[in-house]
């Protein structure tokens, strides 16, 4: 179901299967039975069914933020765990356990304008807890500090309604703005880290810190780009949100591409095209609550950041994640969300990478 909008700094939006097993064929047979009966005593009140459904669905909805005017406010959690070194795509040996463990949390205020506009403002908060090598030593510590603050619009482009299906289309118009610190970024302009390297041979002193030597020094595998708070560039963001139901059945689909601008000491993050959505059911459809469960596929892909308008190899990313999601809403005033997302295809660059292992996010979101 649809939600306030999120812009996620790191590859949004995950993987995971759900299986639903049974003991023997008496259990099957059961259920099929119950199924049956069920399906009997409500083809008895078709129409009383229908209309409760759609009901409950419009509250749902509305709990979710696609509502008539007036206020909400809510928080989103990511939580990321990159533990895996890659080179190439392919997983290497990680001697010194580096890893880089991200939490953001946004905080959202919102407003309906009417049926078709909603306006919101996102401010999110960053917790990076890491491992690294700094020379020849591991160094551990935590970055954390508020992030660049986005101003966001959404307009219904088309929607279409009735007792059995609901089908609807938004535009996502926003700016991200440099009100976070990026004083990070200082460091990759420090030691000349932009020039191409052949596979397998790292970056000397890119960030600030050794990402390896020609000596034969370790690899860092976090680089200050990725522990920056913000990126002092003023940042497009376009989207497009669909969704669809019929009865309990229910499909959702989003995009969004963020147009980057060089920011602080001549950096530029790379543009970057994100997409997630899947099929899900609605277990429960009452009146004053909803709990729906829907698998996602979500991809991002990330282009090759830039210092001076030189390429960073290191920094291309095209991944694909697959994961379960739970939404549950209650009347017409909350809405909350967990989900887990696990990687299914990698393809990275010829460089030195830590990768996603998994991610896991949750939302709470209520309307006044």
């Amino acid at each position: 179901p649809s939600k306030p909008f999120l812009i996620w700094p790191s590859p949004t939006i995950g993987l995971g299967q759900i299986e639903d097993s049974f003991s023997g064929d008496s259990g099957v047979m059961t259920l099929i039975r119950l199924g049956l009966a069920i399906s009997f005593v409500l083809g008895l009140l078709p129409g009383t069914t229908r209309a409760c459904d759609f009901c409950a669905l419009y509250t749902a909805r509305q709990a979710q933020g696609e509502a008539t005017e007036g206020w909400y406010a809510g928080q989103a959690w990511l939580y990321q765990h990159q533990g895996t070194l890659r080179l190439g795509g392919i997983e290497q040996a990680n001697p010194g356990h580096q890893f880089l463990d991200s939490l953001t949390v946004q905080t959202v205020i919102g407003y309906a304008v009417n049926d078709d506009l909603t306006l919101q403002l996102n401010l999110p908060y960053h917790n990076r807890e890491y491992r690294r090598y700094e020379g020849k030593g591991l160094h551990h510590d935590v970055a954390a500090g508020w992030g660049d603050l986005s101003l966001l619009a959404k307009y219904r482009l088309w929607h279409s309604e009735s007792t059995a299906y609901s089908m609807s289309w938004s535009g996502l118009l926003g700016v991200k703005m440099p009100t976070a610190d990026a004083a990070r970024l200082r460091s990759e302009t420090a030691g000349g880290g932009t020039g191409a390297r052949p596979l397998g041979k790292p970056y000397d002193n890119h960030g600030g810190h050794d990402h390896g030597d020609d000596d034969g020094g370790p690899i860092s595998a976090v680089g200050e780009h990725d522990l920056a708070l913000g990126s002092g560039s003023w940042d497009g963001i376009l989207g497009l949100e669909g969704y669809g139901s019929y009865h309990r059945l229910f499909v959702t689909a989003s995009f969004q591409y963020y147009l980057r601008t060089e920011g602080a000491y001549d950096y530029r993050h790379a543009d970057t095209f994100s997409w997630q959505g899947g099929p899900g059911y609605y277990l429960a459809l009452e009146h004053d609550h909803t709990v729906a469960l829907q698998l996602l596929i979500a991809g991002e892909n990330h282009g090759n950041d830039k210092v001076a308008g030189q390429p960073l190899p290191d920094t291309r990313q095209r991944l694909w994640y697959l994961g379960p999601q739970v939404s549950v809403t209650w009347r017409e005033h909350l809405s909350a969300e967990l989900g887990m997302d696990w990687p299914i295809s990698h393809d990275d660059s010829d460089y030195s990478q830590l990768a996603t292992d998994y991610r896991c996010h949750t939302s709470l979101v209520w309307r006044f």
